[in-house]
């Protein structure tokens, strides 16, 4: 039974995944709100975490610039095109965690930006339970995403880092 975390950021150019067994005690509400000190010592935990008990994905979505596009090319509305290009990235999400046999997703805690597509999480992961909340049970995921935007290069250290284009 697997636990994920997702955050999205730069508005939805990246959404971040990532996978416990049990929720971290890390405590952050938005690391990008952070003042520099604070950020710094609070990313230096989170990597300290994430390289031991975690795996992390980062997908690049770019979900503004593919809505663009379809919509030329559908007469479809844009709600239903975001409601497709998300969970097409999800499963995206969905299928590489069983390929690397991290399934099934039991709990799944989520950012509020995902509460219009909370229906396209309950189909592609099938949890037990969904949370949709800003708070810090997502602090890892938001680290994630924030850290891919900005600096990328603390995240390939990673052993159970994932970046996927």
């Amino acid at each position: 039974m697997f636990i994920l975390l997702l955050d999205s950021s730069a508005s939805w150019r990246y959404i971040a995944a990532v996978v416990v067994q049990k929720i971290p005690r890390i405590s952050c509400y938005h690391v990008a709100g952070m003042d520099r000190g604070k950020r710094k010592s609070m990313i230096k935990q989170a990597l300290k975490i994430l390289s031991t008990e975690c795996y992390s994905i980062c997908i690049h979505a770019f979900i503004h610039q593919k809505i663009r596009v379809l919509s030329y090319k559908n007469r479809k509305s844009k709600k239903r095109l975001w409601r497709g290009a998300i969970k097409h990235e999800l499963t995206r999400i969905a299928n590489h965690l069983k390929n690397i046999k991290l399934w099934p997703i039991s709990i799944v805690y989520a950012d509020r930006e995902f509460e219009l597509y909370r229906e396209a999480i309950e189909k592609v992961f099938e949890p037990e339970s969904i949370s949709i909340e800003k708070s810090d049970k997502i602090c890892l995921a938001d680290i994630v995403a924030y850290l891919n935007m900005n600096n990328i290069r603390l995240l390939k250290n990673i052993r159970g880092f994932k970046e996927i284009k």
